[in-house]
């Protein structure tokens, strides 16, 4: 039986065909729609991603995937469970839990704070506050980490190939190229999308650098990193994370329940939105607003982290991307790097003025929230 909204077939002995398909009944699409279902649905699904085997073969991570960057590793796990009409909903569950991790780890230094733990330090010394919110984050990490080398199974080579439509001999050989090669064969949509991240990561680079410093002088008046009202910046960016995070997360049920042939709208109203949310945190005088406008800036840092993920794994075809992925962090790290090389002059140049920084980011997120819409998906 195939089901018209999702492509599933079941089994005369009740079983799916892909392994993890998304019944008809729990698909995003339809069934139960009351408050908690889309959260219902995202645990089910995602424990059925990664605790669940394959019905061939118990591979565990191979090619060393645990050591990949999570916009290499993860996407193409998910791509190897999902049909393109899941794919929404499979990259949403990926980034709404990541969220949710994300919360307590923005609130550890304010709660640590409250809890007496020393927010300042002497100049060149970090402070208390701040170290124990790293070593409980990297404990955290390596539990989720191992959770995920230890329980995440993927598909065998004949069942990927079977799943996704794909010439298994056509495969290994189109598989089998050097990194010019990949490059030269990459598909259009790879290219323009590496245009959109360039431009919209030095921006989100830029508000991750310079928020604190920028609120600090504006709000609470002091550019003295060592100062109390700096550390009270510090903490309640943290706070504004933790609502980054909390409205992203609200922002991912949403879109995990849009169609697939909506991806590039949700991308560019994500980044419009992260342009407005910068423009007012670099501005504002009031922290209560830099809170607010991270309610949108959460719009956009769930859309840079999944969408065009989403959209490139569609237009590969099943074809070389976990490689494919890799390269396309490229378009993450360099624009990074090229930003804060060129801090150090253009921070001298609007006078130390780090709310100047953030307005100039600003641009190049406005030039990368109207490229989304030259990018061509699927081709």
């Amino acid at each position: 039986v195939v089901s018209p909204r999702t492509h599933v077939r079941q089994n005369l002995d009740g079983t799916l065909w892909p392994p993890y398909a998304l019944p008809a009944d729990r698909h995003p699409a339809g069934g139960n729609r009351h408050l908690l279902a889309p959260i219902l649905r995202l645990l089910r699904i995602w424990l059925r991603i990664t605790r669940r085997a394959h019905l061939h073969g118990n591979r565990c991570l191979p090619h060393g995937r645990l050591q990949q960057h999570r916009h290499g590793a993860l996407p193409h796990g998910l791509d190897d469970t999902v049909n393109d009409k899941q794919k929404n909903f499979a990259f949403a569950c990926q980034q709404i839990f990541a969220y949710a991790g994300g919360i307590l780890a923005a609130l550890l230094p304010y709660v640590l704070t409250q809890l007496g733990v020393p927010n300042t330090a002497e100049k060149g010394v970090v402070p208390q506050s701040v170290i124990w919110s790293f070593m409980i984050s990297a404990v955290l990490l390596v539990i989720s980490e191992l959770f995920t080398a230890l329980r995440t199974k993927e598909y065998d080579p004949e069942t990927y190939a079977r799943y996704h439509g794909v010439d298994l001999r056509a495969k290994a050989e189109a598989e089998n190229v050097g990194t010019l090669t990949l490059f030269k064969n990459a598909p259009r949509a790879f290219w323009e999308l590496s245009v959109v991240q360039f431009f919209s990561w030095i921006g989100i680079m830029y508000t991750w650098t310079y928020a604190t410093g920028a609120m600090a002088k504006n709000i609470w008046g002091t550019t003295d990193p060592t100062s109390a009202g700096y550390q009270d910046a510090g903490n309640w960016y943290s706070v504004m994370t933790a609502v980054l995070s909390i409205s992203a997360l609200i922002f991912g049920i949403l879109y995990s329940r849009s169609d697939a042939g909506h991806r590039k709208h949700w991308y560019a109203f994500g980044l419009f939105c992260d342009v407005v949310a910068i423009v007012a945190v670099a501005t504002t005088q009031n922290k209560w607003v830099a809170l607010a406008a991270f309610v949108l800036y959460g719009f956009g840092n769930f859309a840079i982290n999944t969408m065009p993920f989403a959209i490139l794994t569609s237009s590969l075809k099943g074809k070389n991307v976990g490689s494919y992925l890799g390269l396309f962090n490229i378009a993450v790290c360099l624009p990074q790097i090229i930003g804060s090389v060129a801090g150090f002059f253009l921070v001298p140049a609007f006078g130390g003025n780090l709310s100047y920084m953030m307005l100039f980011g600003t641009v190049f997120m406005l030039i990368g929230a109207v490229s989304v819409y030259t990018v061509h998906e699927g081709r």
